[in-house]
């Protein structure tokens, strides 16, 4: 038991090393283009907020291997599955919404380009995996459900309502306003959110099921 636990400690840490690595590869790739004007995109933020996570969960197994302190403290893993929840749904606007648009090879664009690869794919799913396999040492309760909204609506509400006043366009086609009627923002809002909602409602469940082999001392 007690090497399979050493094990899958030195994967969880692996797993989220590669993780902050591949997100910082991947801002390193679009910085020279976009500037800072990269950080509009919720693509950047949620890469940003699972690298920080990730590497919180990489000190936190070293500090708790050096200490003997056992499991993650709880507010690292409630941030893990934050960011998670806001990869996830990255990907997934990706293969449902973005992709779609630039027709026949959109896909091959939107997920293995070298300036879409690292954020839209690799990242999102290096994440969802570790979160559920390996990173829940405390279990999340039912009010972590309602946390997962947040950081998507403190984003949804920031670029609506710089979109109604025209200081920004966009940068996703959802959020642009004024070219399209009131009923299909009010739409997009929805989609969007019950997206957040499933999405957290399935992490968790996954996250909070009994395996005794994820206490990782």
């Amino acid at each position: 038991m007690e090497r399979r636990q050493s094990f899958l400690f030195w994967i969880s840490v692996a797993t989220n090393l590669l993780t902050a690595g591949l997100a910082v590869a991947g801002f390193a790739i679009i910085f020279p283009s976009q500037g800072i004007g990269m950080l509009w995109y919720y693509t950047i933020l949620s890469n940003l907020l699972g690298a920080v996570a990730a590497l919180l969960v990489v000190m936190y197994r070293l500090i708790g291997r050096r200490k003997h302190l056992g499991r993650l403290p709880y507010w690292v893993v409630l941030l893990k599955y934050l960011a998670t929840v806001c990869l996830t749904l990255t990907f997934l606007v990706v293969v449902f919404f973005l992709a779609p648009q630039f027709g026949e090879g959109g896909y091959r664009l939107m997920l293995f380009s070298p300036e879409m690869f690292f954020h839209h794919l690799a990242c999102p799913l290096l994440a969802l995996g570790s979160m559920i396999a390996l990173d829940t040492d405390a279990r999340l309760p039912k009010k972590s459900l309602l946390f997962a909204l947040i950081p998507t609506a403190m984003y949804a509400l920031v670029l609506i309502l710089l979109n109604i006043f025209r200081v920004k366009e966009g940068p996703y086609f959802f959020l642009m306003v004024h070219r399209q009627p009131v009923w299909m923002s009010f739409l997009w809002i929805i989609i969007i959110f019950f997206m957040v909602f499933l999405i957290a409602f399935v992490v968790r469940f996954f996250s909070n099921l009994d395996k005794s082999y994820k206490i990782i001392r």
